[in-house]
């Protein structure tokens, strides 16, 4: 039997390949397939970079130009082909090496535990992994931490630079950055001294230039992407900043629609650690990550004032994730029964992270909501038969639609355009494009918005003309090459299609609630609209049970028809199967969570008997 030392790394690096295989499997699960990204294509902006256009009046490219230059300096040195296979290893990669990084920080504190530091990690940040912008942004801040803490020579320039990469990456990373730098600068660059009046003494300048750096570093990107791009702030900052509405009034919606699991968690996340606070777990070396708890509240003050709830389980936060590991482990060290309560609480169920737990938890709800779109939708249904082909746009498999609504058309009949390739002009995006319309005063229309069409979108429009499809739908998912291609055929289409509008609740209620249906044959739109009258007439009391706006909607679609429905609804609430209510707590949530604390303890537990027999 090989020794105990010998055992034990074993069992460390089994731990270790457990959160390696989760990266993958979460990575390769979720990962988008085009890096369709910020508001716009990920292929437009990297033209856009290339041409020396970014943010040059389109509107697309939400992102700062790091990200952008990633793509760039990959699709040169890869091509196209390769770039978005090399693209996800770089994701994965960069979501190890911060693995490690935290890891090498977590064992100078003399934290780290092999089974509950690689499990915490992957827990916290599991369901953000993959998203492109977030993971580099998260990666150059703990790279710029760490470098920090060991690097010998040139640290100031080396973390300066890394912090506003990271900044410049995704802009919610400024507010770890900001308290780790404040914080380590104002414990360790002076001391206050207490005398006939109040000092401040000078004792190591170190941290006072990290800061100093950083600030700098920050500054004089923005400089030069200012100077570079005279637009880039209202393209990065400003459009975003628009969709950010401070109005008290909307913290009804925590009581109108219930209490929500992550006010719940995130309350308990803030108490047990300001407890751990005031009992005094933390020294000067370790109070640094607690500290990072203030970027967590800002943000979820945030969203709690422009979205009714914490929001804390989200990509935007993932740069603090990292370092809320670390305060974990404190808390681990200190007190085992208060880690049970915050570990329990917070990540096993119910989450405020999305643990695969609280995903399971929900299926019903989830079916529940699909049920109630697809009998808004169901219009669909009544599509007729087609001897043509029919066109329609979305994301890859979407001809599955048809299926789903029970539509007698066969697959082998269906051309999907993908809006997620690099050979289509993808939508704009509905929230941040208008705003940065209007504070540009963009003139450029919205199906001229990336000037000719693509050579794809020239054909479709040409086989529109030559009679190809006898079907063509535009609306959501996805719409924006349809409209461009629709209105290159325009007076073709005038001239030999009917139209036909069909309620859509894809987006429940918020932005685009119709899709359009063109046929060939004049008399389908005559069959089409009969039958969906009778139908909605019949099911509308049940539309209405589903809230106000759901009725409203389809009374509005079907008067584009002709079709009137004079009954009224009296239901004033919205849609209740809101993706939010998908986190309210339930009386069984709380349930479970206190039947699963106990064992939970005893599994915390023997794996810190299984540390102290090393």
């Amino acid at each position: 039997m090989p020794p105990r030392k010998t055992r034990n790394k074993h069992l460390e690096l089994f731990y270790k390949a457990v959160v390696l295989a989760g990266f993958i499997y979460v990575t390769h699960a979720n990962i988008p397939s085009s890096f369709n990204i910020g508001g716009g294509g990920w292929w437009m902006c990297l033209d856009y970079v290339g041409e020396g256009t970014l943010y040059g009046g389109q509107p697309y490219c939400a992102q700062t130009p790091i990200i952008y230059y990633i793509g760039y300096i990959l699709r040169y040195v890869v091509g196209e082909r390769l770039l978005l296979p090399v693209t996800y290893v770089l994701v994965v990669s960069a979501n190890i090496a911060g693995y490690l990084m935290i890891e090498q920080i977590l064992k100078g504190h003399r934290l780290h535990h092999p089974v509950i530091s690689p499990l915490l990690y992957l827990l916290m940040v599991y369901r953000f992994i993959s998203n492109f912008v977030s993971t580099f942004s998260t990666f150059f801040l703990i790279a710029g931490y760490y470098t920090l803490l060991s690097a010998k020579d040139n640290r100031a320039l080396k973390s300066s630079l890394l912090f506003a990469l990271s900044v410049y990456t995704k802009y919610t990373a400024i507010l770890p950055i900001a308290l780790i730098l404040s914080y380590r600068a104002l414990t360790r660059s002076f001391r206050i001294v207490l005398g006939r009046k109040l000092q401040a003494e000078l004792l190591d300048t170190g941290p006072l230039k990290d800061l100093t750096a950083t600030a700098a570093a920050i500054a004089l990107l923005l400089a030069s992407f200012t100077l570079f791009y005279p637009n880039f702030v209202q393209y990065t900052l400003t459009g975003h900043g628009g969709q950010v509405e401070y109005d008290l009034s909307k913290l009804r919606s925590l009581y109108d629609e219930g209490v929500k699991v992550q006010t719940l968690a995130f309350l308990a996340l803030i108490a047990s650690v300001g407890y751990a606070m005031g009992m005094e777990y933390y020294d000067r070396e370790t109070f640094i990550y607690p500290f990072t708890q203030l970027s967590l509240l800002i943000y979820s003050i945030i969203f709690l004032l422009s979205m009714g709830d914490t929001r804390i389980g989200s990509h935007y936060m993932m740069p603090a994730y990292p370092l809320l590991a670390v305060t974990y482990l404190v808390v681990w060290e200190r007190d085992r029964r208060l880690f049970t309560f915050l570990f329990t609480a917070t990540l096993v169920f119910p989450s405020m992270f999305g643990s695969p737990l609280l995903e399971h938890s929900r299926a019903g709800f989830d079916e529940a909501r699909r049920e109630a779109i697809e009998m808004i939708e169901y219009g669909f249904h009544y599509i007729p038969a087609q001897d043509g082909m029919v066109l329609t746009e979305g994301p890859e498999g979407w001809e599955t639609v048809f299926e789903r609504f029970n539509t007698p058309i066969e697959p082998s009949q269906v051309y999907v355009v993908n809006p997620d390739s690099k050979e289509f002009t993808v939508h704009e995006d509905t929230t941040w494009a208008p705003l940065v319309r209007d504070s540009l005063n963009l003139t450029v229309s919205y199906s001229d918005r990336d000037g000719e069409l693509k050579p794809m979108e020239k054909l479709l429009a040409e086989e529109i003309m030559a009679d190809k499809y006898s079907l063509i739908i535009e609306g959501p998912p996805s719409w924006s090459t349809m409209l461009r291609v629709i209105d290159a055929a325009g007076h073709h289409i005038d001239q030999n299609y009917c139209l036909i509008f069909n309620p859509s609740y894809m987006y429940e209620g918020r932005g685009r609630t119709n899709t359009q249906i063109y046929f060939r044959n004049r008399t389908k739109c005559r069959m089409m609209a009969e039958d969906m009258g009778r139908y909605y007439r019949e099911r509308y009391d049940d539309i209405c049970s589903l809230g106000g706006n759901a009725a409203y909607i389809v009374k509005r679609v079907l008067r584009w028809n002709n079709i009137r429905i004079a009954e009224s609804c009296p239901v004033t609430e919205d849609f209740r199967y809101r993706e939010r209510l998908r986190h309210n707590v339930r009386a069984s949530d709380l349930l479970i969570f206190l039947i699963i604390l106990p064992p939970t303890h005893m599994l915390l537990t023997a794996a810190d008997e299984n540390k102290k027999k090393k």
